[in-house]
């Protein structure tokens, strides 16, 4: 009788050892470890409502709920870091699609663009100079290539078109009144002071035209001033040629009309 007992006592240490679950087991069997980390934490928990310590030792000491826990708490780890990784496949995956719809806009625009007038080019795409432009668009990268380019040779267009004054006059048009223009009006401004200023060069390389030029604005201005013509002489050396030869001769020195280079 009392083998029996004994052996029966062993067979239940036995089975009870073998019930314990280590962390192996638990990270193969994901629900289990769920399970028990719940189980775990919320006997955990009323132990310590019910304040008995002895409790949280030995729940805290429980081999087998550490191991449920780790395995639980790695999985989730686990989980994290793919869904981390395949977000950022996504995300890479939509930059390098939306990247490739800009690019094959951008080019798109670009071709349109490039046939344009400046005139038309400026209306396709004012909305897009302003520096208060948040757009981001193809069109406005488009334009932003092209800007410099379509302006340089409209620039040359102008200067070529309007000579000895002309320009100054085509511009005081566009950036004034009701004839005020957008597309124009910085553009003559530009155009203007380039041709003021390569007229001037001009002038400093060749010294014999700018004696010339100077002293047949000199001689007018003087019959004028001794004829008592005030106004008239005054007027005489305001005009486009006599203004800029006066302001290349400033260069060399000369900063009058009261008497002649010699």
């Amino acid at each position: 009788m009392n083998y029996k007992i004994v052996v029966l006592s062993i067979a239940m240490v036995f089975l009870a050892a073998c019930s314990k679950h280590d962390k192996a087991y638990y990270a193969a069997n994901i629900d289990k470890a769920e399970s028990k980390s719940k189980e775990c934490n919320a006997a955990m928990e009323a132990a310590f409502v019910a304040q008995d310590e002895a409790k949280v030792t030995s729940l805290s000491e429980d081999v087998e709920c550490r191991a449920a826990v780790e395995a639980f708490k790695e999985h989730k780890v686990a989980l994290a870091k793919i869904e981390r990784e395949l977000k950022r496949k996504e995300r890479e995956k939509a930059e390098l699609e939306a990247k490739k719809a800009f690019e094959e806009e951008y080019n798109k625009q670009l071709s349109s663009l490039k046939g344009l007038s400046y005139a038309d080019f400026f209306e396709q795409t004012k909305d897009c100079g302003s520096s208060f432009s948040s757009k981001k668009s193809a069109l406005c990268e488009a334009y932003k290539n092209l800007a410099k380019e379509f302006q340089a040779k409209e620039i040359a267009v102008l200067k070529e078109k309007y000579i000895g004054g002309k320009l100054e006059s085509f511009r005081d048009e566009q950036c004034q009144g009701s004839s005020y223009s957008k597309a124009y009006c910085t553009l003559a401004q530009k155009a203007a002071k380039e041709q003021r200023q390569e007229k001037i060069d001009a002038y400093l390389a060749n010294r014999e035209s700018l004696k010339k030029d100077f002293n047949q604005c000199y001689y007018q201005y003087d019959k004028l001033r001794k004829a008592n013509k005030w106004g008239e002489a005054n007027k005489s050396i305001q005009t486009y040629q006599c203004s800029v030869v006066a302001r290349a001769a400033s260069a060399v020195k000369v900063y009058s009309f009261n008497k002649p280079i010699q």
